[in-house]
């Protein structure tokens, strides 16, 4: 059963999207698209150019979106009411990364009901995401919270850097795996600092604020990519694809080789912690967001 896309969005969420059309004018502002995608299930084993392994790798990294978007925008909501009135700016940035990340949970979460035609463990995994960030949101103090959401968005961020920047990536994949891929990456660049602006107007940018933001990156990064790659595991273990060698092979080159995205994000991500007054534009790579008219006119006509 095709899932509703406007059963997906919060009232909150929508309420924050409505109030976003007076101040899209200013180029600074994350804009938020209403785009669909229309992903095959059939297409989804072997969606990526660089074997079965590295599209459902993608895989598990989706099944953390819905969920954690949603953990994003708890987050970062909860702080707004202490950003200054005078800052007008990051305001209206934090309405416009809450709306992106509302479109971006949604359309994760069609991406995972489509998968879930293919591999019938995708729920229970979801069910853990769900379960974490729901206990995030409601036991943890909202501090660490945003912590939490700033640090994760530092890895979507260099991740996303990698994506757009290098063609190898997605070269020659599945059409419309790949749009939505790169529409999230260039979204996540385009608000890459905001939760980070958020963190540093309400707690700072002195010692306490720079060693809690790290440690909660040190967390963050153990527990996030022990889980990704636990539920690659599960599902290729499903799919039957845990035999294959080569597949090892194709996914290892594909990350630290050719292209190599984690040898390539691995300097962006240590900068984090090598930087005492790091800012996620100081790699700026604004000039890669005029990729996205082109990208909407293709969204458009295959919608």
């Amino acid at each position: 059963m095709e899932v509703s896309r406007d059963a997906l969005l919060t009232d909150s969420a929508v309420n924050d999207r409505n109030s976003t059309k007076d101040i899209m004018a200013d180029e600074h502002v994350p804009k938020p698209r209403d785009y669909h995608f229309h992903l095959d299930p059939k297409n989804a084993r072997n969606w990526h150019t660089a074997g079965i392994h590295v599209s459902i790798f993608f895989h598990a990294m989706s099944l953390f979106f819905p969920e954690g978007e949603k953990m994003f925008m708890h987050a970062v909501r909860l702080h707004k009411k202490q950003i200054p009135d005078s800052n007008v700016l990051l305001k209206n940035q934090v309405t416009g990364f809450i709306c992106q990340e509302m479109y971006h949970s949604r359309e994760h979460r069609v991406y995972n009901e489509s998968i879930t035609k293919i591999w019938k463990i995708i729920p229970k995994l979801e069910a853990i995401v769900a379960w974490i960030c729901t206990n995030i949101s409601k036991y943890v103090p909202r501090r660490t919270q945003l912590a939490i959401t700033v640090a994760l968005e530092h890895w979507t961020a260099i991740l996303a850097q990698i994506i757009i920047g290098d063609q190898r990536v997605f070269a020659n994949t599945e059409p419309n795996f790949h749009l939505l891929w790169k529409w999230h990456a260039l979204e996540e660049t385009e608000h890459k600092a905001v939760a980070f602006d958020v963190w540093t107007t309400v707690y700072g940018t002195g010692f306490l604020a720079y060693v809690h933001r790290c440690l909660i990156l040190i967390l963050a990064t153990t527990v996030f990519w022990t889980l990704v790659w636990g539920f690659f595991i599960a599902i290729i273990i499903e799919d039957g694809s845990w035999k294959n060698l080569v597949e090892y092979g194709k996914l290892l080159s594909f990350q630290w080789i050719s292209p190599g995205v984690f040898r390539q994000v691995t300097p962006i991500y240590l900068d984090w912690f090598i930087k005492y007054h790091f800012h996620p534009w100081d790699h700026n790579n604004r000039d890669k967001l005029g990729e996205m008219a082109a990208l909407s006119k293709i969204i458009n006509q295959i919608s």
